[in-house]
Order: structure tokens, then sequence, then C-alpha cells
């Protein structure tokens, strides 16, 4: 641990020391933060193998106390993917938000285990989120969009919250910004969002036809995460669509049903007005719009079409791939549905599908024809 640091002058006092790591391994690098039900979580970087139970590299590890830290439970990897995989994950950050809402995020170096290698020889920072208090995570994703191209040494983020669903990260990096600072180290910042709501919304445009709309998510090492989504469904006018090259922000966000309700697990974002390669990503079409970011430049969205229609003819098609993706931990509960939706921030008005009876649902993928 740190030693003990100065808050408003005073020095801290620590009533009682516990251990949450008891293993012969090296473990530093901490972190820790608590949410507002007492929920307080720690994570550092360790080489221990859990027993033989994940390989001998350095990964991440997560441990929770309900108890105002008196007891803690038994040290595990954050990211579970990673007990097979090889490399080096070091200097995490963790925060609570709101909701039961944590991201964690941390540096991986060379052959990690993001994408089974896919970040190349240099170093780069990723992100984990947690929607049930720290209980599972998603794929860790690259925070930047750059991460599989850049060659720059991405290393100790920081991560902070409001609780009202807006982020910051900072970390120190060697990257240049295309030329447009020096080749020193210098503190790189990004802030994040979540506009998904917590829970599906309602009165969205919904299917026509079933099995017609289909939704393929594939949890995929080496880089190769993927998300479709086509949807054929209710009569979609142009004033539903709006004008997303000028002002009308989308947002992607998938829930999952369980026995407590419905969970936000997925959620991403196509800005209005972007340029991707330095060009216009939202075009418009003859029948509504196009978005495509072929290099992904602003996350693992590669494409949204939105064609105009009466019922049966308004079609939406979606895709999301690549080490941006973070999917959600699968299989899905699927209890009693899952539901993908796509909306329109500026309008409000928003298109879904809901999938109740799996074609496939296992550790890798999640198949599904619509109700």
């Amino acid at each position: 641990l740190r030693p003990p640091t100065l808050l408003a002058g005073l020095p801290l006092i620590v009533v009682e020391s516990q251990i949450f790591d008891t293993s012969s391994s090296f473990a530093n690098a901490v972190d820790i933060d608590t949410d507002d039900d007492g929920l307080w979580a720690v994570v550092w970087q360790s080489g221990d193998s859990l027993g033989g139970t994940v390989n001998t590299d350095v990964d991440i590890m997560i441990s929770t106390s309900e108890d105002v830290g008196a007891s803690w439970s038994a040290a595990r990897l954050l990211d579970s993917r990673a007990a097979n995989q090889s490399g080096q994950d070091v200097r995490p950050t963790i925060a609570a938000g709101d909701a039961d809402r944590w991201y964690a995020a941390w540096g991986q170096v060379g052959t990690a285990s993001l994408a089974g290698g896919g970040v190349g020889s240099d170093a780069d920072i990723v992100i984990s989120r947690s929607l049930d208090g720290t209980t599972t995570w998603t794929a860790p994703a690259l925070l930047n969009a750059n991460g599989l191209r850049d060659r720059s040494f991405d290393v100790g983020p920081e991560l902070f919250s409001d609780g009202a669903g807006n982020w910051l990260v900072y970390w120190v990096s060697d990257e240049t910004l295309g030329g447009t600072i020096g080749e020193d180290f210098d503190f790189l910042f990004a802030t994040a969002s979540e506009l998904c709501p917590e829970d599906p919304m309602d009165g969205c445009l919904g299917t026509v036809d079933t099995g017609r709309s289909r939704v393929f998510l594939k949890d995929e090492a080496g880089g190769r995460d993927l998300l479709k989504w086509k949807w054929r469904g209710q009569e979609t006018t142009g004033a539903d669509v709006g004008a997303p090259n000028v002002s009308a922000d989308y947002i992607a966000c998938v829930y999952d049903d369980s026995s407590g309700g419905a969970s936000l697990v997925s959620e991403h974002h196509m800005l209005a007005a972007t340029l991707c390669k330095s060009r216009p990503c939202w075009k418009a079409t003859s029948k509504g719009y196009r978005y495509k970011d072929g290099k992904r430049e602003h996350g693992p969205v590669r494409t949204v079409t939105i064609q105009t229609g009466a019922d049966g003819d308004a079609k939406i098609g979606y895709s999301a791939k690549g080490a941006g993706l973070a999917p959600p931990l699968l299989p899905f509960e699927v209890s009693p549905s899952v539901t993908f939706q796509l909306m329109n921030v500026e309008t409000g008005r928003c298109w879904e599908a809901v999938y109740s009876s799996p074609d496939s649902n296992d550790a890798e993928e999640f198949r599904a024809r619509s109700d």
C-alpha cells in the first residue's frame, strides 16, 4: 500500500490494518474507491497465480468490502478472461459512479490480455465497466480509438466520476496528437457521458414481423469482438430520423432482463457532425442517413444505416467491432428477454427489437431473431 498521506493538513489515522492479498507474489500499484451504498473496492497489479488457476503474468486483482474495510473478499481477477492469457496489466485505477456502476482502467504493455495481444508492442490504456457493483465486468476495451495503430506509451490512468454519469480519465503519454504537441511525456485526458437510461425506453418503434430483426454479438480474442443488428419495423419518417449530419446524436443501448429487472449491459454513441478521415461520418442518402467510420476513429461503431419507409420498409443496420467494443459478459440471462434500442437523442425517437428465444447464448456469442 502507499504510505499514509495528509488530508487537509492532518495525518491519516489508520484504525486497523487489513490484508486483502495474502499471496507471496508481488502486489502493488493500489487504488481504492467507495460508492454511496458503503461498498469499497480495491484494485492492484499482481503476479499471483491464485493457486495455479491463472497464468503467472501480471494481472489486475480486485477485492471488496461492505463493512468499511473490516473484512475483504478473496482476491480475484477483475478481468476473468485474463486467466489463460499472458501479458502485463499494470497500474489500475477504479471509480464508483451511480446505480451500481463502476469503471476500472489500467495499462496494457506489449502482448497483454486485450484481444490476445492485439494492442501491439507499445503500452495502451484499457477500460472496463461493471453494472452490478463490481461483480461482473465487460471485456476490457481500448480507451483511445487509435490504440491499435499508435506506437505511443500510455500509462498511469486515473479515473473520476461526478456520480451523475459523467466521467474523466487522465494518463501519461508520449503521444504527439498528430504532431500538434512534442514527443515528451504529457498528461492527456478524455471525458465521457452515459446517455442510455437505466431501463429500456418506452414508446420505441418496434418490429412488425417475427424473426425479421436479428442481432449477433461475439466476444472473441484477437480484436475480433463483433456486434451486428438488423432491424425492420414500424413506419419511420424523416422527422423521426432528424439530421445527424448537423445536430442529432445517436446512442445504441442493449438491455438484459433478469429476475431483478432490466440491466443496461452495453452503450455506444454516434455523435452528430463528426468527421471520419477528415470527411463527415454522417451522410444523407435517398431514404435516410448513413454513418461510416471505417477506421473507428470515434469508437467501435463502424456503420449505421437508417432507412425511412412505411411499416416493413423502414430499416436499420448497425455494425460495431474490434478492441474498443467491450462486449458484456456472456451468456445473457434472457429472463425473459434481451432488448436492443437505437435512440435519436435530439428528438427522443427510438427503435427497438426484443429477443426472448435466442438461437445461441453462451460464453462466446449471442445470436437471436426478434419476437
